[in-house]
């Protein structure tokens, strides 16, 4: 719809206003004096002719004609026209035309109504001088009846006269409509330039800018006015700081979040984010508004669950899969959003990656299973023992011994699973906070080597130690000691008899490796992944014969984790294994070099 101003809507009417209004009084001024001046013409032609009445004798009227001459002596403006007419109609005389040449003036209506009524008037072309004439005629009364003096003007001049006086009155009018018309456009200005700037207050205000009060005016209206907008600004500008302050808590709240929350509208497009949900669901925080879930979400089940509970209004808890970049479950608890009418606005999905504490239930699982059957065993056993010797064994002393000696090992064996658990769980406690200190790492893996001496010789196996000669850093030696331990204790019991055990320190500027190597029959590729896992065991069966509890890799694994490194491992079939732990170091520490 086209829109005009303020000023556009008022002056064109008031200027075709005063157009009309000047128009209407300058022709009505134009025909009322023209009236006027036709009137006092008339009147001047009446007194010339009751003037001429008295001048003329009555012997006159006797005359069969009165001359030129004389009538013209009787007038002084040549514009003015005498003409004496008899009681038949007859020309007596005429001061501009010969009697003798003129037809009857009976007919005429001036005559006839002069004669009826004592004066009488008339306007007319005249037939003998061509002229728009005025005429004026009077009776008088003589032997023969009465007769008519009749006077006459040229209306040539008066039409002249009018003219100049109809243009001088549009030209006052057209002066006057223009002064108007500056008039109504200053007042068009006047009154339409308030209402501008408070058009531009109230788009500031639309835009948020309420610094700029609107201006005070001397109109009472429009001051009203600009008070109203005033309050409203002050109004809207304290509910906009309100709506920011709670727009800011509640993204500080959605931010500090452990669950992600997601909000779509009635198109299925994003309209609010945390950043806890574009972590779970793995998309870009800063482009993910806007967009349709179709576009960002990898889940088609949590996709659905929208759908379903914008459509069907099917809300509630939910937990589903997604695939990318990796396996997840994720608990979804979905609601619907209302407007202010009640109207379903949108969904909002509150979301829980519950992954990690399925995989946690998983390991606690296995954990339990493996711990209760690691302990079922060497239980199961004593118990049978001791039975055996409350049933009569007792009595039997080398008997007695021989199963008093296997429920010793059994127990010892219980003792080293709960020893390595306790470690392990320490190892846990340690990793939140665990304080180093200054060591030589050549001298804690020396007295690892100390501590399996006995096994090794046993075994007949020597344990060689190469690399650098000293190497000062910060750590637990105690962790890092049983963790060399586990490594060197394995190397012996699963490498061939009377082989070398390596045990390699190196250093560079950044970290230090112990790298443990044994000649054994190596590991199979299947194993390598989960031969840190608690409990986890190539050979159960060799396992067993060797006294392992199965926790003593798992205990290197969180010795190096703990110290900000990794444990690693290789291994060839038929060429033995090579266990790595490697952590960083101050790298302002020195190591020297053996041959």
């Amino acid at each position: 719809m086209y829109e005009k101003r303020l000023r556009w809507q008022i002056y064109p009417s008031y200027l075709v206003l005063l157009l009309v209004v000047s128009g209407s009084v300058s022709l009505l001024a134009v025909h009322h004096l023209s009236g006027i001046v036709l009137l006092q013409t008339e009147r001047e032609l009446l007194i010339r002719a009751h003037l001429i009445a008295r001048t003329l004798d009555y012997d006159w009227w006797n005359q069969d004609s009165v001359r030129q001459d004389v009538l013209r002596n009787l007038i002084i403006d040549d514009d003015i026209r005498i003409t004496l007419i008899a009681a038949d109609g007859s020309v007596k005389g005429d001061s501009v035309l010969d009697p003798q040449n003129m037809e009857n003036h009976a007919a005429r209506p001036e005559i006839r109504q002069a004669v009826s009524e004592g004066q009488g008037s008339a306007r007319r072309l005249s037939s003998s001088l061509q002229d728009d004439m005025l005429y004026v005629a009077i009776k008088v009364a003589t032997d023969e009846g009465p007769a008519t003096i009749r006077t006459a003007r040229r209306l040539d001049k008066l039409s002249a006269f009018s003219r100049a006086l109809r243009f001088q009155v549009l030209a006052l009018a057209l002066l006057v409509a223009g002064l108007a018309s500056a008039l109504a456009w200053r007042l068009g200005r006047k009154l339409s330039r308030p209402i501008e700037e408070l058009e531009k207050r109230a788009e500031s205000f639309a835009k948020g800018d309420f610094d700029e009060a609107a201006s005070q005016y001397s109109t009472r209206e429009y001051n009203a006015l600009s008070k109203s907008m005033n309050g409203m600004a002050r109004q809207l500008r304290d509910r906009i700081d309100r709506v920011i302050t709670q727009r800011n808590m509640f993204r500080a709240v959605l931010d500090g979040m452990a669950e992600g929350v997601v909000g779509v509208n009635n198109d299925l497009c994003i309209v609010t984010l945390n950043q806890a949900a574009a972590q779970i669901l793995s998309v870009n925080f800063d482009e993910a508004a806007g967009q349709s879930i179709h576009d960002v979400i990898r889940s088609p089940d949590l996709v659905e669950f929208m759908q379903a509970a914008l459509a069907k209004g099917e809300v509630g808890e939910h937990e589903v899969m997604a695939f990318h970049p990796e396996e997840q479950r994720i608990r979804v608890i979905t609601s619907r959003l209302s407007g202010p009418d009640g109207t379903v606005t949108g969904v909002l999905a509150v979301l829980n990656d519950v992954t990690r504490v399925h995989k946690l239930e998983n390991i606690r699982r296995e954990f339990v299973a493996n711990v209760s059957h690691e302990l079922k065993t060497p239980i199961t056993t004593i118990k049978g023992y001791i039975e055996t010797l409350l049933d009569g064994a007792l009595e039997s002393e080398p008997d007695g011994r021989r199963f008093l000696g296997i429920i010793e090992k059994h127990t010892d064996r219980m003792n080293a699973i709960v020893q390595d658990l306790l470690s392990l769980s320490r190892l846990e406690q340690v990793a939140t906070g665990m304080e180093q200190e200054p060591l030589d790492l050549v001298l804690v893996v020396k007295q690892a080597i100390a501590f399996c001496q006995s096994r090794a010789e046993q075994r007949q196996c020597s344990v060689m130690v190469r690399g650098v000669e000293s190497c000062a850093m910060k750590g637990d030696p105690a962790l890092l000691e049983h963790a060399v331990i586990n490594l060197v204790d394995n190397a012996i019991k699963y490498g061939k008899s009377g082989k070398e055990v390596h045990v390699v320190i190196e250093r560079d500027d950044k970290s230090v490796a112990i790298r443990v190597i044994d000649q054994g029959d190596g590991i199979a590729s299947e194993h390598l992944s989960r031969i840190f896992e608690r409990f986890y065991r190539v050979d159960k069966a060799r396992s067993a014969r060797t006294g392992g509890t199965g926790l003593g890799l798992a205990i290197v694994k969180h010795v190096a984790q703990v110290h900000g490194g990794v444990a690693q491992v290789q291994s060839v079939l038929g060429k033995g294994t090579t266990f790595e732990i490697r952590i960083p170091v101050d790298g302002g520490l020195g190591a020297g070099q053996v041959s």
